[in-house]
């Protein structure tokens, strides 16, 4: 965990400032060059608030395992969770992939403010596109927590750390509840006639 200063006051995020300069000098894309367009105008403090909604946002996830003690706020480190290859993460520290996708999170979060007004808004949209960035939901939804609201990139890095995240047998992975396995649901966007797996 490590921490980061905004008009003179702190606050939690997975990484470091200097971590995201560093990772996204090397990106492509609209996210990475507006944030380096950020950092060209020494503006620390926007990457700051950057960084800080897209830990948020990723805090918001529902992460499979446990957080690693009881008194701890934030959602990693966490106990009992296994990589896509089934190894064992680390309970004591924070994945490279959590952080990573933090920082390309705050990238395209830098790109598209909007990203943030468009997760967070429940709807029964499959997939949402705000200028150069898009998102896609597992299933249509009212609500932030039972869909998964992260762009692809994003998820490329953390969705394996995901609850209920399964791999199917040609090697794409689904995340989030599938809900064709899940008892009769009430909602017409429940049905396995009506809507494919989501698989990514």
């Amino acid at each position: 965990m490590g921490t980061v200063n905004v008009n003179g006051v702190n606050a939690t995020i997975y990484g470091t400032l200097t971590g995201a300069q560093q990772y996204l000098e090397f990106a492509i894309g609209s996210g990475a060059d507006a944030w380096r367009a950020l950092v060209d105008a020494g503006n620390d403090d926007q990457q700051g608030r950057l960084l800080v909604q897209a830990f948020r946002m990723l805090e918001a996830m529902t992460w499979a395992g446990a957080k690693t003690s009881d008194v701890q706020t934030e959602q990693w480190p966490r106990t009992g969770v296994e990589d896509i290859y089934g190894d064992e993460v680390d309970d004591a520290t924070v994945p490279t992939n959590i952080v990573n996708g933090e920082y390309e999170l705050a990238a395209l979060l830098a790109a598209t403010a909007a990203l943030t007004s468009s997760a967070l808004t429940g709807s029964n949209t499959k997939k949402l596109a705000a200028g150069p960035v898009s998102i896609e939901y597992f299933r249509p939804t009212d609500t932030l927590d039972t869909a998964t609201v992260l762009p692809k990139q994003v998820m490329d890095l953390v969705g394996q750390y995901l609850a209920s995240s399964t791999s199917t047998a040609s090697g794409a992975t689904a995340y989030g509840v599938d809900p064709c396995d899940e008892p009769a649901a009430e909602s017409q966007f429940e049905s396995c006639d009506d809507y494919e797996r989501i698989i990514r």
